[in-house]
């Protein structure tokens, strides 16, 4: 891949976290004028599946985002579910 092109394709990503984020952050104010508090599941196959994936949401969202930790979906996106939950 040339350079530019690998700098299009990160650029690309940079811009479809951003816009995860700010999906993820208005479903979360919705749930919360509902009285319903938002808990992140990490589907398999998605976007943000892996450890790091999850570490990095945790870390662009609001504390009213939680995190439902299900431990055969770490396991299948490779990581290891004892110590995949670090708080």
């Amino acid at each position: 891949m040339t350079t530019t092109r690998l700098t299009m394709a990160r650029a690309a990503i940079a811009c479809a976290k951003a816009h995860f984020r700010r999906r993820m952050m208005a479903c979360t104010a919705s749930t919360l004028a509902r009285g319903v508090r938002l808990a992140y599941h990490r589907p398999m196959g998605a976007n943000v599946e892996t450890t790091e994936d999850v570490d990095w949401l945790m870390s662009v969202t609001d504390d009213e985002v939680g995190l439902l930790h299900e431990t055969g979906h770490v396991t299948f996106a490779g990581g290891d579910a004892p110590t995949g939950l670090v708080t």
